[in-house]
């Protein structure tokens, strides 16, 4: 009996071992679960991703699972969880999601960095916000003391081409004054020409017929007339081919660069092209100016060279400076109506980048060398 008694105990004693080594197992098994669960699980965000540009307007959600707390922050402002939130205004942002399991504690998070993109602005200022400026206020008549108005416009000017326009304020040593305000012209009341810190432009509408062309622009106290002569016939010289010697277009000259191979018209390394002061050179639509020698321009702010395409509409390219040889020295010249090709940097590979593709009026590369002076850059 008493074998048979310790036997009986012996038997119980192993079974309440057994079952509390199987409880053992069993809670470190569902912890593992548990665990392993929590590993596998990912924060849950549709709609959007990290590093990415969505135009004009994106939606996304965070998606919740239960037994989870969340906090969820878009730019520091807080949102919920499973709820559509669209964006639409162009900025940069950084969607925040953090979350903590109830049950064990783990914590887990998730950084989204997106941009919202304005298509209206093309490829600049990606994620800027839309901003409008304040209309500029005129300056007060105490602004103008001692303020000398000066005009640059081209003296003779050949029929059916807008005629470029530029006003400059400055005091009696030749600085510029930052003064705002509108030029009145009697006779161009639909064509006004705003000053921005003390310089502005305008294009006055292309002469029908020939004529003297009386422009007297007004600003406080300021008045200066000047006079544009419209030609009653212009005499054009057509430039086709490339430039392999040393050329001098004068003074006065009306040059039309059309027809040109491939949309290139070259100066080459051992060449020297000089212009006038006074010339009117017109440019055909997409044509480029590859400078590998040098350009002079001998233009005044009383006779300025202007370099401009028949349409503004329909611009030519632009000038190229690309070799250590090529040069440019340019005094009083307008510039204007070049860039032909918006997306000029994609098309033309190995020619660096930009936050912007349109072709540039100037493009310098390997130690090219350009000087500009009194030369006015009008919507290129």
């Amino acid at each position: 009996m008493k074998c048979s008694q310790n036997s009986a105990l012996l038997t119980e004693k192993s079974g309440n071992m057994l079952q509390k080594r199987t409880m053992s197992n069993l809670v470190c098994f569902l912890c593992l679960l548990v665990l392993a669960s929590s590993a596998l699980a990912q924060i849950s965000i549709d709609g959007v991703s990290d590093k990415r540009v969505y135009n004009d307007k994106v939606s996304f959600t965070v998606r919740s699972e239960r037994g989870y707390d969340y906090t969820v922050e878009l730019n520091g402002n807080p949102i919920g969880t499973d709820v559509s939130v669209e964006v639409d205004e162009p900025e940069y942002y950084e969607l925040s999601v953090y979350r903590q399991e109830r049950f064990s504690g783990v914590e887990e998070s998730e950084l989204v960095r997106f941009i919202v993109r304005a298509t209206e602005r093309g490829n600049s200022e990606w994620g800027l916000p839309r901003w409008s400026p304040q209309p500029p206020i005129n300056s007060a008549a105490a602004e103008f003391a001692g303020a000398k108005l000066k005009i640059i416009a081209p003296a003779e000017y050949p029929m059916g081409l807008e005629i470029p326009v530029i006003a400059r304020v400055e005091d009696d040593l030749g600085n510029r004054l930052g003064i705002n305000s509108a030029i009145s012209a009697i006779g161009f009341q639909d064509h006004p020409l705003q000053l921005l810190r003390g310089v502005g432009s305008v294009f006055l509408p292309a002469a029908a017929e020939p004529n003297i062309i009386s422009y007297v622009a007004e600003i406080q106290p300021p008045q200066t007339p000047v006079q544009i002569t419209i030609e009653a016939a212009t005499t054009w010289q057509t430039v086709s081919e490339d430039i392999t010697t040393s050329a001098d277009w004068g003074e006065n000259a009306r040059i039309h660069i059309s027809s040109v191979s491939g949309d290139l018209l070259t100066i080459e390394s051992s060449a020297t092209l000089t212009i006038g002061a006074g010339s009117v050179i017109v440019i055909d639509p997409n044509i480029e100016i590859a400078v590998q020698g040098n350009i002079v321009v001998n233009g005044t702010m009383e006779r300025p060279v202007v370099f401009t395409a028949r349409d503004r509409a329909v611009p030519w390219g632009g000038l190229l400076f690309e070799s250590n040889l090529s040069r440019g020295e340019l005094t009083g010249a307008i510039f204007t109506a070049s860039g032909a090709d918006s997306k000029w940097f994609g098309n033309n590979p190995g020619h660096g980048s930009s936050h912007r593709k349109d072709q540039c009026l100037f493009y310098l590369s390997n130690g090219a060398n350009v000087t500009l002076t009194d030369c006015y850059l009008l919507d290129n």
